[in-house]
């Protein structure tokens, strides 16, 4: 029997206010995440809370008189417990997805602005990110202007040096200094003191889980997915050291050793898991660990990504497909816990690995063998239970929980592909809190106290950043006449107002060479009046210092839109150095991927080609398609020729073979080029070759043909026995 869990943060969570607005929402169909849903439903929310769930008959007195907001089918907000937000596709790709130079972190973080609001437009209110740059921005999403949902990162997924976390294609000293100083999503350590350390960093920088790696993978290019990475001591530390400050760990584990050994270690969650078998499964269930297989980022790199991979990446993922289809049937028939997650990466909303086509993941559960319903409970409520003493109460719509629901215009337990289109918000997903800010707005308006509101004091925020939405109904009010434009709002003459007999004329200040304004179709052009002399009224001196007032407030505003407008145009400025600078980085990527892959095959083709070194009477392997060995001009000299033929040789005597044709020079030639070493070596090993068959003095087996020497040897003894009968008998008188 194990001991039951310790008391988490959400146990000492504040009781609701009971002066806190109550708000009901009544469902055609209400799932709750986990059990049975629940026809004519109604949801009570007080503040940001459930208050209430049951059946519409069964609504308590106290919430007889306030009108439900009535929506076909209401849920739990999604979970996606694995994501990563980095601009993927728009400022890198799959095979260099890091980069290190100055102002990538800021456009990487530029870019998953639009990421966070589409993935809560899919109805994805809480992600999991495990490693990207969303951690960074959850500040501005939790108290700032930023939209999107709940992110619960862990900044950089910890690796060894030379493991799956590590980047292969850069010195070891670029990627330490971006993990140390650079900000980007980097951690890598070697030892138990770095690794507890680098999780305390990790936690520093506002990580609130952990992921390590403690098995190859896919995408990374020189380590493999079956082997295991980290010993047992350093998992064990950074388990330990995480649960200090109730922060659970994630492993991605590939491997059946990877996945045994971060078991032993005590993860809480196993990522992808494609050599999942009976062995890892009941430890998976002794130790009460989560899966999480990843199906989408999996089937949709192998259709879409299969040409921009490199060699070795594309052979591990194709050697993977299988077998994690076999793990995810093998782990719903033995009952593990799952929760879904997608790998999300793409920033490119062409693609369908870009956020916002999360909830493909249910259908791919479905086709493993999950009813709808089970799938739903795996994207609600088995999603908080990842982050162990950090898991909010969310994703079950309970009494308490937090009122973080979604709407959806048809069943999904029919077909739980209705939730993947997240495009037609008025008839699919949307979010709860706009249905509330609309409803509470109405409310709002009618109410004494909003209009008592200061309108330029700070806007409320309803809980989780959100903004509130302003109603529908309320048209913005229409600018008075261009005279006016300059002064503040609240100095503005009321309409049917006509200015004091003690204000300042409308004229020009003198020095000032007024330009004239274009009327608005019912102002009236003013002409500039003569200068008038005003008379001092000293009873009233208050009336000079609110006329200065005026026209200090007026030159201020005047100011004020210069500087907007100088701020406009560097603005514009940035936006086109930064696009210039997105398309000589996509060139540069461009660039670099043809010549990593060109690299690629060569260095196979020279292996394969030094190994038959050894044996040079086999046939040569061919290059690969897009490399070119032809022989260049002045490569390596002909093969040495047969002496010349006795010119008194008889006209039936066998004529010298032809030398073999030398190959044929094209235009991409190896000449001036890196292949040309390896041109030359090829053609240097074809003429030993030929030299070495014409030295054999062994008989050549029937099926190949006879050497030229042989050939003209057994041709002269053949025509002098021909000739001898035939001279006697043209010489009869001669002996």
């Amino acid at each position: 029997m194990r001991s039951p869990p310790p008391p988490t943060h959400i146990s000492s969570e504040p009781a609701i206010e009971t002066t806190e607005t109550i708000s009901l929402i009544s469902a055609t169909l209400l799932i709750p995440g986990r059990g049975e849903p629940i026809h004519n439903g109604v949801l009570a929310i007080k503040g940001s809370k459930i208050d209430w769930i049951g059946r519409h008959s069964d609504v308590p007195p106290k919430y007889q008189d306030i009108p439900p907001k009535h929506v076909p089918v209401l849920m739990p907000g999604l979970w996606d417990v694995h994501v990563h937000f980095g601009g993927m596709d728009v400022i890198g790709t799959l095979s260099a997805a890091s980069g290190y130079l100055p102002g990538f972190n800021a456009l990487a973080g530029a870019v998953t602005v639009d990421d966070l609001k589409t993935t809560l437009n899919a109805g994805y209110t809480s992600v999991r990110e495990l490693g990207g740059y969303g951690g960074d921005l959850w500040p501005a999403v939790q108290n700032g202007p930023l939209i999107g949902p709940n992110i619960y990162s862990a900044i950089a997924a910890l690796s060894i040096t030379g493991g799956h976390g590590d980047d292969h294609s850069a010195p070891i000293s670029t990627v330490t200094a971006a993990m140390n100083c650079g900000g980007s999503p980097i951690g890598i350590c070697d030892g138990v003191d770095d690794c507890i350390k680098t999780v305390r960093k990790m936690v520093r920088r506002g990580a609130r889980c952990i992921k390590v790696c403690s098995s190859g993978g896919v995408g990374s290019l020189n380590d493999d997915p079956e082997d295991r990475q980290f010993s047992d001591e350093e998992l064990k530390a950074m388990v330990e050291e995480a649960a200090r400050s109730r922060r659970a760990v994630a492993a991605h584990a590939i491997g059946k050793a990877g996945i045994l050994s971060a078991l032993r270690a005590g993860v809480k969650s196993i990522e992808h898991g494609m050599y999942l078998d009976e062995e890892a499964a009941d430890l998976m269930l002794d130790k009460d660990a989560i899966f999480v297989p990843t199906q989408h980022i999996v089937r949709v790199l192998a259709r879409d990504y299969g040409d921009q991979l490199p060699p070795p990446v594309k052979r591990k993922l194709f050697g993977i497909i299988d077998k994690s289809k076999d793990a995810y049937r093998l782990a719903i028939k033995k009952g593990v816990k799952i929760a879904l997650g997608t790998d999300m990466t793409s920033s490119a909303r062409t693609s369908a690995l870009s956020h916002g086509n999360n909830a493909h993941e249910l259908t791919y559960a479905v086709e493993m063998g999950m009813t709808p319903l089970q799938a739903i409970e795996c994207a609600t409520a088995n999603g908080p239970e990842t982050l162990g003493g950090m898991a909010p109460l969310s994703g079950q719509l309970k009494v308490g929980y937090d009122a973080d629901v979604i709407a959806v215009a048809e069943n999904p337990l029919d077909d739980v592909g209705v939730l993947t289109d997240p495009n037609n918000i008025t008839h699919h997903l949307r979010a709860q809190l706009e249905l509330l800010q609309n409803h509470d707005s109405a409310a709002s308006s009618a109410s004494p106290t909003s209009s008592a509101r200061d309108p330029r004091g700070p806007p409320s925020r309803p809980p989780n950043g959100y903004d509130a939405l302003p109603p529908q109904d309320v048209a913005r009010p229409l600018a008075k006449l261009d005279a006016e434009a300059h002064i503040h709002p609240d100095l503005r003459a009321a309409v049917g107002h006509a200015p004091a007999a003690n204000m300042m004329p409308m004229v020009p200040p003198a020095g000032h060479s007024p330009v004239p304004a274009v009327p608005g179709p019912s102002a009236v052009p003013l002409a500039p009046a003569p200068p008038q002399q005003m008379p001092v009224d000293d009873s009233n001196p208050a009336d000079g210092r609110k006329a200065k007032r005026e026209l200090s407030q007026s030159k201020r505003a005047a100011q004020n839109r210069a500087a907007q407008r100088a701020f406009r145009q560097r603005k514009e400025g940035y936006i086109k150095k930064l696009e210039q600078q997105v398309r000589d980085l996509a060139d540069l990527e461009l660039s670099y991927k043809s010549m990593q892959s060109e690299n690629y095959a060569l260095r196979e083709y020279v292996i394969h080609l030094q190994s038959r070194l050894l044996d040079i009477q086999g046939e040569f392997p061919p290059p690969p398609p897009n490399v070119n060995l032809s022989q260049p001009s002045t490569a390596a000299p002909p093969p040495p020729s047969a002496p010349e033929p006795h010119h008194q040789q008889h006209p039936h005597q066998h004529q010298q073979a032809p030398p073999p044709p030398q190959p044929s020079n094209s235009s991409n030639s190896g000449v001036g080029t890196p292949l040309e070493a390896v041109a030359q070596a090829v053609a240097g090993l074809a003429a030993q070759e030929q030299m070495v068959e014409r030295a054999q003095t062994y008989p050549s087996p029937p099926f190949k043909t006879e050497q030229p020497g042989e050939q003209d040897a057994s041709s002269r003894a053949a025509t002098e026995d021909l000739e001898r009968p035939i001279n006697s008998e043209a010489r009869p008188g001669q002996p």
